[in-house]
């Protein structure tokens, strides 16, 4: 063959390749070709993953598959990288999931439902903040700031020992327990007002004094809002091997547990009312009572959604 006739060939063997490239449907299969879609081990877990939970919203969202295929898949993945306390992940979109990263940005937008996710972690195991980047290999990186840092864990574990050896007994049953460690907690802390009602105002400018919205704020500052409240409680019943998780609404939340082969309802922001604007007493109004019970008393705060919070039906 002459050299210009190979040329010729070269030439328009390149220029027909430029064409389908320039076509979107060609490009949108490169694309796809290109991804790359590897075997995912499972995250790495630590002392405070919740394992082996009958708990409705677990056997729903707790997933070994780290490829999504489809909307649920991505959030299964998240829920359970959540859970098991790891910091950054890998997982994959699916060769055929082209909806991926579009479902990626639904997720991420829906901060309500991401919050729930929360829910029903171990307290030092939720997020301050998820961060999600993913490239044109359906590569997606997942990067959990932590709600709790390494330090505070240290000091609050410290704390609650300190107050289980003050006031647990072996002889106590369990409903006993929880009624000693109640009384401790709201015994060693206050309704930080001003934090609360920043928050009811959506005061983006309001800088809290406290970290009562959490269970740093109760065990270790002697503030607390129901989120501080519900957190510490929370970190207990785990150390005794009670089933739980925090029912949350609009604005509220609180806890929720197995004891007596019954789902009960625990508010220790609503048992502490105000007296007056320097005096709370003690009440179980909502100590271990039942969801029947809590409809009774119809108080217009503490609704949520069943679909969630399955067990509260």
């Amino acid at each position: 063959m002459e050299p210009k006739t190979m040329l010729k060939i070269i030439f328009y063997g390149v220029f027909l390749v430029l064409i389908l490239l320039s076509s979107p449907q060609i490009i949108d299969v490169v694309v796809d070709r290109m991804r790359v879609v590897e075997e995912v081990d499972p995250p790495q877990t630590n002392e405070y993953t919740i394992k082996n939970s009958n708990i409705n919203f677990f056997q729903r969202h707790i997933t070994d598959n780290f490829v999504a295929n489809e909307y649920n898949d991505l959030r299964r993945i998240i829920f359970t990288v959540l859970n098991s306390g790891t910091q950054r992940f890998t997982f994959y979109c699916g060769l055929e999931y082209e909806n991926c990263f579009a479902d990626l940005d639904r997720i991420t937008e829906d901060q309500r439902a991401l919050t729930f996710f929360n829910n029903f972690v171990h307290p030092f195991n939720s997020y301050h903040r998820l961060n999600l980047r993913y490239d044109d290999q359906g590569k997606i990186n997942l990067q959990i700031t932590r709600l709790y840092s390494p330090e505070e864990i240290v000091l609050l574990n410290n704390k609650t020992e300190k107050i289980w050896d003050e006031h647990i007994r072996d002889s106590m049953s369990q409903r006993e327990k929880i009624k000693v460690l109640h009384n401790a907690i709201l015994n060693m802390s206050d309704y930080d007002r001003e934090h609360a009602d920043a928050i009811a105002d959506f005061d983006e400018t309001y800088v809290p004094t406290h970290r009562s919205h959490k269970a740093t704020g109760p065990l270790l500052e002697g503030y607390a809002i129901c989120g501080g409240y519900s957190d510490a409680m929370s970190i207990f019943l785990h150390k005794m091997g009670i089933p739980n998780y925090r029912i949350s609404n609009d604005t509220h939340i609180w806890n929720f547990l197995y004891l007596e082969d019954q789902w009960l309802h625990l508010d220790l922001t609503w048992n502490n009312p105000s007296v007056d604007e320097d005096t709370s007493i003690i009440i179980e109004t909502y100590f271990l009572i039942t969801s029947k019970e809590l409809r009774e008393i119809d108080d217009r705060a503490h609704y949520y959604d069943s679909t969630i919070f399955a067990e509260g039906q």
